[in-house]
């Protein structure tokens, strides 16, 4: 039987954040993986202290860390995670340092300093069925599809296919340096955050790039960390993109908000966070972790 502790305090360090069976899911860097219940933060046991990246799919929050040597999943808030080693690529395991993780419905893709990894799902814990996708640079982001994936790196947009047991590798662009990296409700095109602050948008059909706007980030440290697609709007992260179990709460980030019908941007009033580095929408408001913690903010309407 599990014995979850109520959090004192608001998490801390908050670099993913997810939803999964009607709950809110923060992972804290350094500090291991929250919930919220309602009213309230509760630690869950057992879990990984040094989570990097989350993803939500049917079944399973699946998170990565940093320097643990495994990845894993949790059922839910009551049950024990399921903890799977990473492939022997390096010796030790511990070494990966994983920045994110996501997931369709067959397979589990994990994004690392070095290297793109593919896990079958239904695997045995034990002995998992782990390919190596390629020797990368910094994966920052990873969106999956039915029978491809987006992987964007510090070196730019790759696209993996796979039909009828053939698969193909190919880049789509590698003049630039991805941050970030989502994928709009009609799945046809993706939105990405450069390293210089500028956010595009591409059309997957005809590959067409748009660069919308670049965002004057006040801090030339900080980079856009997250995005996350509503309606008409595209809410921007700003912070620094570093795991480090004492973060700078001195970025001057915040989040941006971007309409996509007059085409106008404005830093979001009220945000208190100013090293952001992942936001989410639940229960009508968009919630934002960084490192002061995560704060909640009713969401526009339109």
């Amino acid at each position: 039987m599990l014995t979850f502790r109520t959090a004192t305090v608001v998490p801390q360090n908050v670099v993913a954040l997810a939803t999964f069976r009607g709950q809110l899911w923060a992972a804290c860097y350094g500090k291991g993986l929250f919930f919220w219940d309602g009213r309230r933060w509760h630690l869950h046991p057992r879990c990984s202290r040094y989570i990097t990246g989350l993803f939500a799919d049917a079944d399973c929050l699946w998170f990565c860390t940093w320097m643990e040597g495994n990845i894993g999943f949790v059922n839910g808030a009551h049950r024990p995670p399921t903890l799977i080693p990473l492939p022997r690529l390096v010796t030790p395991r511990f070494v990966y340092r994983n920045e994110c993780i996501a997931a369709n419905p067959s397979k589990v893709w994990v994004g690392s300093q070095t290297h793109l990894l593919r896990l079958q799902k239904g695997s045995r814990e034990e002995m998992p069925e782990w390919d190596l996708v390629l020797a990368s640079d910094t994966v920052s982001s990873i969106v999956p599809l039915k029978h491809s994936a987006w992987i964007a790196t510090a070196g730019g947009l790759w696209v993996y296919t796979e039909v009828d047991h053939e698969f193909s590798f190919r880049a789509v662009r590698s003049d630039l340096s991805i941050t970030s990296m989502a994928l709009d409700s009609s799945s046809r095109e993706i939105w990405l955050g450069s390293a210089d602050g500028t956010l595009w948008r591409y059309e997957m059909g005809n590959q067409r790039w748009e660069s919308v706007v670049k965002f004057p980030i006040r801090d030339g440290k900080a980079s856009i960390t997250a995005i996350h697609l509503v309606n008409r709007f595209v809410y921007v992260a700003v912070g620094l993109r570093e795991f480090t179990a004492m973060p700078a709460s001195s970025a001057k980030g915040g989040v941006i908000v971007y309409d996509r019908r007059s085409r106008q941007w404005q830093w979001l009033e009220g945000i208190q966070i100013r090293n952001v580095r992942s936001i989410i929408t639940f229960e009508n408001c968009l919630w934002v972790g960084g490192a002061e913690g995560v704060q909640a903010k009713a969401m526009s309407t339109g």
